[in-house]
């Protein structure tokens, strides 16, 4: 547990399931993009989407857990920008010829959210795993007197 930044860790399975719900979440948009361009096959985003936000879950602990702060969070994330930027284009251009269309925008922004999903729900489980603090739990409180003997006025 990290005391500094009042967040814990979570365990590999709970990383797993993130990744699988957050591809899940993309297999919806990739079906509608499916059902537009025909001749695209795009199961293998919804792969690649599990992939990434496999990795943004442990970049993401990553960065609590070390405390990056500043420009070391800020160059982590934009090296992570980069490699899921090239990796939607390599795997893409495995199915396709390389070319940057409506298509290839589509496919960035999905595994864009899926990379924002993947860090942002681990940032929230980490806090779900946080303790209570001390002054935040309740205290005993005195018993109300009762009600017959209390004045009237």
């Amino acid at each position: 547990m990290d005391k500094r930044l009042g967040r814990g860790p979570i365990d590999p399975f709970s990383r797993v399931c993130v990744a699988i719900l957050v591809a899940c979440f993309c297999a919806g948009p990739i079906g509608l993009i499916q059902r537009i361009a025909q001749t695209w096959d795009g199961f293998y985003l919804v792969i690649l989407c599990g992939l990434i936000a496999f990795g943004a879950s442990i970049s993401t602990s990553y960065a609590f857990v070390h405390g990056l702060r500043g420009w070391r969070r800020q160059g982590l994330r934009l090296a992570e920008g980069v490699v899921v930027t090239v990796a939607v284009m390599a795997v893409g251009s495995i199915w396709q010829l390389p070319q940057f269309d409506g298509l290839r925008v589509a496919q960035l922004l999905i595994a864009a959210l899926a990379w924002w999903l993947g860090g942002w729900s681990t940032a929230r489980l980490q806090d779900v795993a946080r303790p209570v603090p001390e002054c935040a739990r309740p205290r005993s409180v005195s018993p109300l007197p009762p009600l017959s003997t209390a004045s009237s006025e």
